[in-house]
């Protein structure tokens, strides 16, 4: 009886939607006009001048403000069917019950009103845009357009932005050794006669020059205390600029400070201000802590600090002592206070006092997806690690991780010997990381930007069910570097893997007798390699509607190992050679990951990835090792597949052993594309596109339509789309994907670009935690 009742409001609630479905506007605040986006901009420019595309891209952000209903953040277009208004027509003033009260909350929508827009005010701020820009004739109009609905208006804007103005004279004004600060660093000068006006450079050479002061000990020193006197009304088109020292500046920004003592106060997470607090003094350094021993050595704090006593005090070294303290990942908060020594007209030193709270000693990272294919391909994989902070007391880090997986065939296929068809796959590994270098006669040095050593091991084994168990053991020396705020430099000077086959059925002895590539991938081997990785990201600027990730690789194998055994008469080309009795590999692998992210609104964003790699095996191998080739399918990759269960070409496992033994390649190009949006709440949702294969480099007999091939290149690529879910946690991304195949690279038995021989068969679901890229 209950259930009955609960779908009859539900039937009554659908029933009001669709019959209020043909108004839009009939809740309409008292002469209100409902605001259906811009009709379009127009704009008439007599010279475009240097800054005319970033004046214009501002202008049009000013302008923008979606309708409801909008097409992906669109102030354009709309979708035809506005359910955010059809909900609020209907329930806005009615006595809403359970249900129909979820279904206002999550899906009604305010109407969005001319006055809500507030045209006049986007107007004048659009108008005063073009006037930074340099355009000061510039101006903006606006049209209110009738619709057939006389309660919903459009918006037509008209953008004018006449001639820039240049910059003719520029006097700088200070007085005294403010002066030859300033004149000191005279080629950085963010403009000069002749540029076009733009405010923006203008308070960049504001920031240039307080800058500059402060980095001379002048730490009073403030943006403000820079003034501009602009006058364009002497020379047609120019304007005359004066820049200089605001005269009314207090007086102790006129004094230069050096670095006196420092006091470092050193508390646990959540320990109150006045709890007691033992000292700690050396020289002119005092540190207050609490328990037996300091939490952490002075030096592994004084090894970070960039400021020193005596010396100047510099902005530019104070920003890069925080960031290296913070750099250490072991406080929760950290903050710098200086204070005159004493309040006499003449005092010239500050006192450094550090408030830094120490932040919990055990952090914990875990990682989890689960993925279930058509073809009965179920199983889960998931990733732990615990991490204990400032282990040693030198600020290091050390940590242990596992991680598993397991997959299996649901439909319990067996193979000829009765055994089931599952595979595993566990690891171990533990690091300690050091945040500074760790070399013979780099430890000391000095950098701008923070810099991490890491030294791990860690221990992998790979069952694959009726074939084989790998075993696979790494040491790795791994160096992090800073270059500047958005580059990273990492530097493996030293990674050593050892793979080991423990054993192996006769199946996989068949196999591979006839393709000795496989078996090669899989044998008794070291790996000596050195890697270097550079990487470009702005991705956590919040300022930015576009941002990039950019990463190239390259990583080498053999080849320091083979020119050191060429010195004691080995052919360097020879192969065969061994390390510890062992065979070694010699490879050179690049790895491209470009990635792209557009911001459309405050609540959806278009994310796009290109990857792409190459391995070329020489000289001791034949083919690369395993764990060295590329692969695609998966919760991360082109999810209408399964891991490993696409390539290399149109190659095809038509056994259907359902372990993807052998299917990786040489050289991988994908793509994804995804719109990511938001859709209640926490809720998000995304619709993606992905497409990709691998490939091998050197053809063989065993993996027919496994090579590049300029004449199947794009049958070769399998295309999958499909829609996700996203719920945010705040601390962790819970996903849900279901890929849709839509292109398979090999032989389905079905014709067409589309061959999925059943819809079901082509639908993948991934369960994972975080974004896929």
């Amino acid at each position: 009886m209950m259930a009955n009742k609960q779908t009859l409001a539900i039937l009554s609630a659908l029933m009001l939607l669709l019959a209020s479905s043909c108004s839009t506007t009939s809740h309409l605040p008292e002469n209100e006009e409902l605001y259906t986006g811009i009709k379009k901009m127009t704009i008439n420019s007599d010279s475009k001048g240097k800054f005319y595309d970033d004046a214009i891209t501002e202008v049009k952000a000013a302008l923008a403000y979606a309708p409801n209903s909008s097409f992906m953040g669109s102030s354009y277009y709309r979708f035809p069917m506005p359910i955010g208004l059809w909900v609020y027509n209907s329930l806005v003033d009615k006595d809403r019950n359970g249900f129909e009260n979820w279904l206002y909350k999550s899906f009604g929508r305010t109407p969005v009103t001319i006055t809500s827009v507030n045209p006049d005010t986007r107007v004048l701020v659009a108008s005063n845009t073009l006037q930074n820009y340099g355009y000061f004739n510039g101006k903006v109009d606006y049209d209110i357009i009738s619709q057939k609905n006389p309660k919903k208006k459009k918006i037509s804007y008209t953008i004018t932005t006449g001639q820039p103005y240049y910059l003719d004279s520029i006097a700088y004004i200070f007085e005294g050794k403010e002066d030859s600060i300033v004149r000191s660093k005279w080629d950085e000068r963010m403009f000069k006669s002749g540029d076009q006006f733009n405010v923006t450079k203008l308070e960049g050479e504001r920031e240039r020059i307080v800058n500059s002061f402060r980095n001379n000990g002048y730490y009073y020193y403030r943006p403000e205390y820079v003034i501009y006197a602009a006058d364009s009304s002497m020379v047609p088109q120019k304007v005359q600029l004066v820049v200089a020292a605001d005269r009314d500046m207090p007086s102790r920004a006129h004094r230069q400070y050096h670095i006196g003592n420092l006091n470092i106060n050193l508390r646990p997470s959540g320990m109150m201000p006045t709890e007691s607090m033992d000292t700690f003094k050396m020289r002119s350094l005092t540190v207050s802590y609490t328990g037996d021993k300091m939490p952490i050595t002075p030096m592994a704090l004084l090894r970070n600090f960039r400021m020193r006593r005596g010396e100047y005090y510099n902005h530019d070294k104070y920003k890069t002592t925080v960031t290296n303290l913070s750099n250490m990942g072991i406080f929760s908060s950290i903050q710098f206070d200086f204070m005159p020594r004493d309040t006499s007209a003449t005092c010239d030193t500050l006192d450094m006092v550090l408030n830094a709270m120490l932040d919990k000693p055990i952090d914990s990272e875990f990682g989890f997806n689960f993925t279930q294919k058509s073809n009965s391909q179920v199983g889960p994989n998931a990733t732990l690690k615990i991490s204990k902070k400032n282990a040693f007391r030198h600020g290091e880090t050390f940590s242990v991780g596992l991680k598993g997986a397991y997959e299996w065939q649901t439909d319990h296929k067996k193979r000829q010997d009765g055994t089931q068809i599952d595979s595993y796959e566990w690891g171990v590994e533990t690091s300690v990381s050091y945040p500074r270098i760790m070399f013979p006669w780099l430890n000391r040095r000095v950098l701008r930007y923070p810099a991490t050593t890491t030294f791990s091991f860690s221990i992998d084994q790979l069952r694959r069910s009726g074939y084989y168990n790998l075993l696979s053991s790494t040491a790795e020396a791994s160096y992090v570097i800073k270059g500047s705020k958005y580059i990273t430099h990492t530097i493996k000077p030293l990674t050593l893997t050892y793979n080991k086959l423990i054993n192996s059925s006769a199946t996989f002895d068949s196999i591979a007798a006839v393709n000795t590539a496989l078996f090669v991938t899989v044998r008794n081997q070291f790996i000596p390699a050195m890697q270097y990785t550079y990487t470009f990201d702005n991705t956590m600027s919040a300022s930015r509607r576009n941002t990039t990730r950019f990463e190239a690789s390259i990583k080498e194998s053999g080849n320091l190992v083979s020119l050191l055994q060429s010195t004691i008469g080995k052919d360097f080309n020879e192969h065969d050679k061994t390390l510890f009795k062992s065979p070694y590999s010699q490879f050179l692998k690049l790895t491209l990951d470009l990635r792209h992210y557009i911001r459309l609104t405050k609540y959806s964003q278009l994310a796009m990835r290109l990857l792409t790699g190459a391995v070329w095996s020489y000289g001791n191998s034949t083919v690369a090792p395993y764990t060295e080739q590329f692969y695609v399918g998966g919760a991360n990759d082109i999810r209408a597949f399964g891991v490993r269960s696409i390539g290399p070409g149109h190659y095809y496992d038509y056994a259907n052993t359902g372990t993807y033994l052998d299917q990786s390649g040489d050289f991988k190009l994908e793509f994804n594309t995804e719109y990511r949006f938001r859709m209640v709440s926490n809720l998000y949702g995304a619709l993606f596109l992905d497409a990709g294969n691998v490939w091998l480099m050197k053809s063989d007999d065993f993996h027919t339509g496994g090579s590049l091939s300029e004449t199947n290149f794009l049958k070769d690529i399998a295309l999958g789309t499909g829609f996700g879910f996203r719920y945010d946690l705040e601390y962790l991304i819970l996903r849900l994907d279901i890929g849709v195949g839509i292109h398979a690279p090999y032989d389905t038995g079905k014709s067409g670009y589309y061959n999925i021989p059943k819809f079901w068969k082509g639908l993948g679901l991934h369960f994972a935690v975080g974004y896929p890229f």
